[in-house]
């Protein structure tokens, strides 16, 4: 029964409290069950050789509850989507465990392959070797693989993209899994 009724819908604590006002408690006591939140840990998709800035590329988590009872909203990704721009959000960059950045030698070309907001780093890879292009600087092209569902509705930075590939920046192949009327495609067949 609690995994049919409970953890299987993910109903929340206050799901079933409102479902069973008999287990009222006091509101100290309900937050003292709460589990406590972890981080979240994103990309950064600019190059600080460009920006001073750094942005990120968060998908906003808002979807219907498993429960079948309200929405599902992120909690970190929604509180982002809220702050108005120029808005100030309080974070900690944390240094990778491992050495994820473009080659130092931008004669390298660089093979990257991602799917939505995965494709993060790779924005800032990006932005690195258009602002030494258009510097004068040689680069090889690199080849950006890029998955999405309809590059109508979530092909993140589509025109920038289009730009690093008109440039010879990056060549870009997209991968589309949702397009109407077509057959699915995703990066690994691109490949």
């Amino acid at each position: 029964a609690y995994r049919a009724e409970i953890a299987a819908p993910r109903r929340t604590l206050l799901e079933l409290l409102e479902a069973h006002p008999q287990a009222a408690m006091e509101f100290a006591v309900f937050i003292d069950l709460l589990p406590a939140l972890r981080p979240r840990y994103y990309s950064i998709s600019s190059a600080p050789t460009v920006t001073d800035d750094a942005a990120l590329t968060v998908g906003v988590l808002d979807e219907p509850a498993r429960s079948g009872l309200g929405r599902y909203r992120g909690t970190c990704s929604t509180h982002l989507a809220a702050v108005p721009e120029g808005g100030t959000v309080f974070c900690l960059v944390r240094e990778p465990t491992i050495a994820f950045r473009p080659p130092d030698n931008p004669h390298r070309p660089m093979i990257m392959v991602g799917a939505g907001t995965g494709m993060a780093p790779f924005r800032g890879f990006l932005q690195e070797r258009g602002a030494l292009a258009a510097q004068g600087v040689p680069i090889a092209e690199s080849l950006l693989v890029l998955g999405c569902r309809d590059p109508e509705d979530d092909l993140l930075y589509a025109d920038e993209l289009a730009r690093y590939d008109k440039d010879g920046v990056a060549r870009l192949v997209t991968a589309c899994s949702r397009v109407p009327d077509k057959p699915r495609r995703y990066v690994q067949q691109a490949l």
